[in-house]
């Protein structure tokens, strides 16, 4: 996995978390849209509410898929760094000398059984 490089462990982590993030917040997201919305109808008046009744779900669900998308990549990005750094102290005091980027890359890629798990758990128990 090191050997395959940086630039395809960040793609794939890219992949990964448009797949999963989305799919780990899409709950979150209906539930967030349905509060929105009632709190628009009661804040604007019925007339301009009627027009915002079929695009602003829409709206609101892409932007917070998107949202959610990032904000997962970002939490495995520092995961990775600090399982990286966890890898590096481990390696020097095994006195392997392991390059970060590699430790980092192999990161990258051990974190897919843990999210899938959580994405799992996440989406049956409906938290």
């Amino acid at each position: 996995m090191a050997k395959e490089g940086f630039k395809t462990a960040i793609l794939y982590l890219l992949f990964f978390s448009i797949i999963f993030g989305s799919i780990q917040y899409f709950q979150e997201g209906i539930e967030i849209t349905q509060e929105a919305m009632i709190s628009i109808s009661k804040e604007f008046s019925p007339t301009f509410f009627k027009k915002l009744e079929n695009t602003l779900p829409i709206v609101l669900m892409i932007t917070l898929i998107l949202v959610s998308i990032v904000w997962f990549w970002i939490g495995k990005l520092i995961s990775a760094i600090i399982v990286g750094f966890i890898g590096k102290i481990f390696s020097s005091i095994q006195k392997v000398n392991t390059p970060f980027k590699s430790l980092f890359i192999m990161a990258l890629y051990s974190l897919t059984l843990p999210s899938i798990i959580n994405v799992i758990l996440l989406v049956t128990s409906g938290v």
